[in-house]
């Protein structure tokens, strides 16, 4: 068997096998509009090949292509060529002419298509340029697309090794989740891909799901990098995040690094992510980390985390400390529990307690003081009480 670039391999007959890869692989030319081609025929009213393959043929015979061809275009599994693109889209929209199927008139023009390959190219051309650390190895698992009887995904990862990921594994992920399979497996691998695959993979995924699965598949993907990508990539997956109008996007990745699916696992390594952020000068972002960090994470967690930020408990300290009271629940019971926590050197439990109350919202002072009374806390009320009219300094 021939691979995508025309080089012989052998394929063993046992498909269901792992498979690994090298993120971000050699490609020259970004397929991503292959992806929108496949919406184009969707919105056409779903052509068979076969009839696509006819429709090329009326375009002349430098634009006719075997039906065997458009599937491979169309599917990611060999690599297009702009006038294969026009034909096939074209293609599209006469039959949705035909079968009474109005579509916008800037799908009907040579210019709009051009423009779709041009940008592809130099998105493939950016995923060489600005990589920027050496690609990891990922495993990916055929067995379920095998079990499930899904071959032509089953082709295309085998016919992938030598790809950029972002080229192919969304169509996998789409398939995959349409279909009812588990996709962690797939979602850890965009995960831990480069920062710029990663941005690719994420909004290739926005694009084809539909908004429930979009919202469901893309939260999951954003909080597997948060927990999964090294602290040096992590403010390169902001800034791209940004870069590529994503950047609503960022607070769900910070927020990750504290909350992975339903459960509260921190990373063991926020002192470091910080550090990466304020080397960037990326000063916002490494606040709200810390803010978060305030926010999500235990006692112990807590005050580890704000021993070893530099300062007194001003500055960065204070930003964890301060954020705490993001309810009067949780400063009620982190209060309770800085009662019995240890305390490494220079740290004073009152200081503590202090910088922690004078983090409640203005206006809701009374609030809070209730909530610790219910507790039965009496004096960590009636010190919030006294300190409400203070200054927090």
């Amino acid at each position: 068997m021939a691979d995508y670039c025309g080089r012989s391999r052998t394929i063993p007959d046992d498909r269901s096998r792992i498979l690994m890869f090298t993120a971000g692989g050699g490609s020259k030319t970004m397929d991503s509009v292959a992806m929108q081609l496949r919406k184009l025929r969707d919105r056409a009213g779903g052509p068979s090949y076969q009839e696509l393959a006819r429709a090329t043929a009326k375009q002349g015979p430098r634009r006719q292509m075997s039906r065997g061809s458009v599937h491979d275009k169309l599917s990611g599994r060999s690599k297009l060529r702009l006038g294969q693109v026009l034909a096939i889209a074209f293609a599209c929209c006469d039959y949705a002419e035909s079968v009474g199927i109005s579509l916008p008139t800037e799908f009907k023009t040579e210019e709009y298509w051009r423009l779709r390959f041009s940008e592809g190219e130099r998105r493939t051309e950016a995923l060489t340029l600005e990589r920027p650390h050496k690609s990891t190895t990922s495993v990916i698992d055929t067995q379920p697309l095998a079990s499930a009887g899904m071959r032509d995904m089953v082709d295309l990862v085998e016919v992938s090794i030598d790809r950029p990921l972002a080229e192919w594994l969304p169509s996998v992920i789409e398939a995959a989740f349409t279909a009812g399979l588990e996709v962690e497996s797939y979602l850890n691998v965009a995960a831990t891909s480069t920062p710029y695959e990663f941005v690719e993979i994420l909004i290739s995924l926005q694009e084809v799901f539909p908004d429930e699965g979009s919202n469901e598949v893309v939260r999951r993907l954003i909080y597997r990098c948060a927990q999964l990508q090294e602290p040096a990539s992590l403010p390169m997956v902001a800034a791209q995040l940004r870069r590529r109008g994503r950047g609503h996007m960022v607070h769900s990745l910070l927020q990750g690094m504290f909350i992975y699916g339903w459960s509260r696992t921190a990373r063991s390594d926020i002192i470091d992510i910080y550090s990466c952020f304020t080397r960037a000068t990326m000063a916002s972002d490494a606040k709200k980390l810390l803010q978060l960090g305030g926010e999500n994470l235990d006692i112990k967690e807590l005050i580890d985390l704000a021993y070893r930020l530099p300062g007194n408990l001003f500055g960065p300290k204070d930003d964890v400390l301060s954020s705490v009271p993001s309810s009067p629940y949780r400063l009620a019971y982190i209060l309770r529990d800085l009662r019995s926590c240890d305390l490494p050197p220079g740290f004073d439990r009152g200081e503590i307690a202090d910088r922690m109350i004078f983090g409640i919202p203005r206006g809701e002072w009374s609030q809070y003081v209730a909530e610790l009374r219910k507790k039965e806390m009496p004096e960590e009320a009636d010190r919030a009480a006294f300190l409400e009219n203070e200054p927090p300094f």
